[in-house]
């Protein structure tokens, strides 16, 4: 969580913040996919000002020295918008990668890599959010088999403590602190999940009458 020097308010007395949104209200949202013929997957994220370009290559054999016998290795890029990859840069591949360790079905994938490359368009807030939508996004597209879909939101904390979402640049320069959370989708995943138990249950109370006659 970031800590600026200098703090002000994000919300006014009318209840609104300085561009005219409400505290919960996002910015516009843009998803493209299928933007890159290069890659075997790739999405545009854009939150108004902020945008960010996925792209997917793989699963592909891995080399030797990134090899796992028993499941895919995922190696995350964040490109910034110019210049070079900072700490700050190698911080987001950190979290990223280990986000989509715990929601990409690896196992399916041994000796294999899935490279996920993010470039920064634009930078207007909530960046590393946009490049969680878009990772997301670009990993449907290539058709890399996930656990659950996930989606990425920032929160942007005033000093009286008024929450904001998706906070664009002024706002995390002049909040408390700011905090991105990615958020799993898993109801499909969970019906499935109670239909093939009251499957199971059925097939076993036949199994059941059928001894008892």
């Amino acid at each position: 969580m970031s800590q600026p020097a200098q703090t002000q308010q994000l919300v006014g007395q009318d209840g609104f913040r300085v561009k005219g949104r409400l505290p919960s209200q996002m910015r516009p949202l843009l998803c493209e996919r299928s933007v890159l013929a290069s890659a075997d997957g790739s999405a545009k994220w854009v939150q108004d000002s902020t945008a960010v370009l996925a792209a997917v290559h793989g699963p592909t054999q891995a080399g030797q020295r990134k090899e796992d016998a028993e499941k895919a290795v995922i190696e995350v890029v964040f490109k910034p918008r110019n210049g070079l990859a900072g700490p700050a840069e190698r911080e987001c591949e950190e979290e990223i990668r280990q986000l989509l360790e715990r929601v990409v079905l690896l196992k399916h994938h041994p000796r294999t890599l899935i490279l996920l490359v993010l470039q920064v368009l634009q930078a207007d807030g909530s960046v590393l959010a946009v490049a969680l939508n878009a990772a997301c996004a670009a990993l449907a597209d290539a058709g890399v088999p996930m656990k659950a879909m996930f989606a990425g939101v920032s929160c942007g904390l005033g000093p009286d403590g008024m929450l904001v979402i998706d906070p664009d640049e002024t706002e995390e320069q002049a909040a408390a602190g700011v905090v991105t959370v990615a958020h799993p989708y898993h109801h499909v995943l969970l019906v499935s999940d109670q239909q093939q138990q009251q499957q199971q249950q059925q097939q076993q109370q036949q199994q059941q009458q059928q001894q008892q006659q």
